[in-house]
């Protein structure tokens, strides 16, 4: 099986051990200057989105509380007037209550005796 080696001279003597090119990557200072600020402006540019969707978040449950806080006042001022208006003086004020009359004579209905006709 033959084998290719790559040199770094065109000669190549049989007997003789040549050293194969490595592949060699270098980078010079303008080289990671450039890498480096790409870098950092994505990097910026993460953080300020980032940023900026954690502010509009916080916004948005700001919002939320303060109408939370309303609907919890509403309920309450609900519930005071719902009791104001279950209490007795505001039954015996009623122009309902204040229409009915004391029974004279009370009459139980039998449960044999017919109460309603066709």
């Amino acid at each position: 099986m033959a084998k290719l080696l790559f040199t770094h001279s065109h000669i190549a003597t049989r007997g003789v051990r040549k050293h194969a090119i490595k592949p060699k990557l270098e980078f010079g200072i303008v080289t990671l200057t450039f890498i480096t600020v790409i870098m950092t402006t994505a990097v910026s540019l993460l953080y300020l989105t980032h940023t900026n969707r954690v502010a509009t978040k916080g916004y948005l449950i700001k919002d939320l509380e303060t109408q939370k806080f309303d609907l919890m006042e509403q309920n309450e001022r609900l519930r005071l007037a719902v009791a104001k208006e279950r209490s007795l003086t505001e039954i015996r004020k009623s122009a309902t209550t204040s229409a009915m009359v004391a029974v004279d004579k009370v009459e139980f209905a039998l449960p044999n005796k017919k109460i309603a006709f066709k």
